[in-house]
């Protein structure tokens, strides 16, 4: 259903289509908030165990360094991975599949000498699969694709239209075999949203689908894997504000494009998505102001309610998963000393509990989550130690109820640290990290599988059981109440 049209269009499209329910989480710099009944958790630990069951391996091959790798893993548990490798001449995209148990031989799917970079990828529940990149032409960066059949991959083609500057592409499994991408692009004078849609044979036209006059970038798509998806983007108005927009698919062509929340107080810097098989969608941004912004679209009325982040730092690097019932939002907040990984459940009944996870050293950078159906969560970033060095990969489980102790998922040591992880799961609980990790002259892609459901045990907390406690601290774990008693601010307008 268009988003965009008035509350009186809505009430005719419901006939056809579910009123979308839409609400946003806008990430803002800290103050003085109100937090309701956010319970910030702050769980720190010294002496940790590994992650999971399944050993860290390399699944590169050939020469050069290889870096930003990608993952996406389907409900049969196989999995495929992408990233881009250098070869002393130029960067190009490559692949390697996991079938369950084994990975294969990586191999190169782009077939021109270009600077290729920044893969995204997607598979289907039948192991065909789609990686997206960008990719110069000799003059702009362009958008290419490359097919996988199930057992071999195709030839790669370009999806933008117009030889102008096309980057910071998202990828997304609109239906069955239908994958639908959106990217950036700049002819010069205008900043654009455009897309491009893949109906199981053949990679359609790329049509433009934001409006306005304003420069509009870093977009973003979810879907419900049923024929529908929603790409948000930020676009400035004719003010110099900076709106969030988004503009929705019903499954065979795109609506009109419409702004989303607040016209005048809102920054929409790069916002994120995520949108359930209920087209149920939330939208994750960070901006200027204090606190978390969260405004929720329903029966043709937007809300706005304001939950605190926590102390610290303005909240950044934002990354949001979700399922039928709960969502998880994670986050990367400045501390007292160092950068901490912090995050949010939220159920359908609108329940927020803040969990506060950080480990006892250096900076935490890079956050990372994924949920599965029965809303277990699985949250990995990168941290170094105390003293700045020595990447580690490591990731924290979530069970519905418990947090656990965070857990190293790579296996090096301080002369190879390792950087920005990935992870994907499917909606049994299997999820698969990959990251790249360097040795002191290259750099490699290494992954590992690891299950989603929780091994929390006394060493976690449960949110909802320390409701109304006061600050303590027990076992390594911090918790705090923050302003219990107060309700949540609400300011409504009719959009």
């Amino acid at each position: 259903m268009n988003m965009g049209k008035t509350t009186a269009t809505i009430a005719t499209i419901q006939k056809t289509r579910s009123l979308l329910l839409l609400a946003s989480l806008v990430l803002c710099a800290c103050g003085g908030s109100v937090a309701g009944d956010s319970i910030p958790i702050v769980i720190t630990a010294t002496n940790t165990t590994t992650a999971a069951e399944n050993t860290a391996e390399r699944i590169d091959s050939g020469t050069g360094d290889r870096y930003n790798p990608e993952i996406a893993i389907n409900s049969n548990g196989n999995a495929v991975a992408v990233w881009e490798q250098f070869d002393g001449n130029n960067y190009s995209i490559w692949a390697n599949r996991f079938d369950g148990t084994h990975w294969g031989t990586a191999e190169q799917i782009n077939t021109k000498a270009q600077l290729a970079s920044l893969p995204q990828v997607v598979i289907n529940s039948d192991d065909t699969a789609v990686a997206v990149w960008e990719q110069p032409d000799g003059v702009h960066s362009s958008i290419w694709a490359n097919s996988f059949d199930g057992s071999h991959w195709g030839t790669a083609e370009r999806l933008d239209s117009t030889l102008k500057k096309a980057d910071d592409l998202q990828i997304a499994i609109v239906s069955s075999n239908n994958v639908s991408v959106v990217w950036h692009q700049f002819d010069g004078t205008n900043h654009s949203i455009w897309t491009n849609h893949h109906d199981g044979n053949s990679w359609g036209t790329a049509q433009q689908i934001d409006s306005g006059t304003g420069a509009a970038e870093y977009p973003q798509i979810a879907t419900d894997g049923r024929g529908h998806a929603i790409a948000v983007w930020s676009q400035f108005d004719d003010a110099g504000n900076n709106t969030l927009w988004a503009n929705d698919y019903d499954g065979s062509d795109w609506w009109n494009a419409w702004q989303i929340g607040d016209r005048s107080t809102t920054s929409a810097c790069y916002p994120k998505v995520a949108m359930d098989k209920n087209d149920h969608v939330i939208v994750v941004r960070s901006c200027i102001g204090d606190g978390i912004l969260v405004n929720e679209f329903i029966k043709g009325r937007w809300t706005k309610k304001w939950i605190d982040s926590g102390s610290g730092g303005a909240p950044i690097d934002q990354q949001i998963s979700m399922n039928s019932d709960h969502a998880i939002v994670v986050w990367r907040q400045y501390g007292d000393t160092s950068f901490s990984i912090r995050g949010i459940s939220l159920d359908d009944q609108s329940i927020w509990e803040w969990v506060n996870v950080t480990l006892d050293t250096g900076l935490a950078l890079g956050p990372q989550v994924v949920i599965d159906s029965a809303g277990n969560a699985l949250a990995v970033w990168y941290q170094s130690d105390k003293r700045g060095l020595h990447n580690r990969i490591w990731s924290n489980r979530f069970n519905g109820d418990f947090w656990g102790n965070p857990e190293q998922v790579d296996v090096g040591t301080g002369t190879s640290p390792s950087y920005k992880p990935q992870v994907a799961a499917n909606s049994s609980g299997r999820a698969m990290v990959v990251w790249y990790q360097t040795n002191g002259t290259k750099s490699s892609v290494w992954a590992r599988q690891l299950p989603v459901v929780s091994s929390a045990t006394s060493h976690g907390v449960q949110a909802s059981a320390v409701r109304g406690a006061t600050p303590k601290e027990f076992d390594k774990i911090q918790m705090f109440n923050l302003n219990s008693n107060r309700t949540l601010p609400m300011t409504e307008w009719v959009e």
